[in-house]
């Protein structure tokens, strides 16, 4: 899953795919998916003699991440030759092909033995998929919790769990992102925005929120970065 939500179910399971994670279904037996958002998705056939028994009992319909050990490892390949396939000659394609069968084999076994990490990847894997949705789409979509929570199926409840380990709690993190999203505009668009307009753009009740939430994330204010760009481009006139 590159954007969006689908509901996998096959032999009598049922997960939550979603960015970070990749699911597994036997085309040869019936399965459905339900895209529950506007999605992406890349889709690899593997064929059938390459697949282990042990791998459609075990392995369909579960959420595999895509962040940390074999999962990440069968992810990105999947990933690489996604974009490199146009370029590969036949030779070079079928090569991928053995590959991705290989990994599959070795996927199968991990998930008889569960070493491989499912159901979202685990919190850390899920946070960072919250953070991606964030970073790509928080000037757009509703960012409380109940809307986030509602696009990841998990519960609020399960959604600020997430957080109690984490440096930041939720309504902070999404914060930061606002703020560190506001501060790149503030160095392109220099002196073609006004800051009114910035805190509009990113979210901001007024001047003196976007102030404090500078400060508090930045350690610097809007004025404080603007100053810090003159003196560096001064700098860099002096030494050219």
């Amino acid at each position: 899953m590159l954007d969006g939500r689908c509901v996998v179910s096959q032999d009598g399971r049922r997960s939550m795919s979603g960015p970070g994670t990749f699911s597994i279904v036997d085309a040869t037996r019936a399965f459905t998916l339900d895209y529950l958002d506007p999605w992406r998705t890349v889709s690899f056939r593997v064929p059938a003699h390459d697949i282990p028994d042990v791998l459609r009992a075990d392995a369909t319909a579960r959420a595999f991440s895509a962040a940390t050990g074999l999962g990440a490892v069968v992810a990105d390949t999947l990933r690489s030759s996604w974009e490199q396939a146009s370029r590969m000659t036949d030779s070079e394609a079928d090569a991928v092909g053995v590959a991705v069968s290989s990994l599959s084999r070795a996927l199968s076994h991990s998930a008889s033995t569960g070493s491989v990490s499912d159901e979202h990847g685990g919190d850390e894997e899920l946070r960072r998929s919250i953070a991606r949705h964030l970073e790509r789409h928080i000037r757009f979509v509703d960012t409380s919790p109940s809307a986030i929570a509602r696009h990841f199926a998990v519960s609020v409840r399960k959604l600020h769990q997430l957080y109690e380990d984490a440096p930041l709690t939720f309504g902070q993190t999404v914060m930061r992102v606002r703020v560190r999203g506001c501060a790149d505009d503030l160095r392109a668009m220099r002196g073609r925005m006004t800051m009114t307009q910035l805190a509009a753009k990113w979210g901001f009740s007024d001047l003196s929120h976007l102030h404090r939430a500078f400060r508090h994330h930045l350690g610097q204010t809007p004025r404080e970065i603007l100053e810090q760009l003159d003196e560096d481009s001064a700098a860099w006139e002096r030494a050219g």
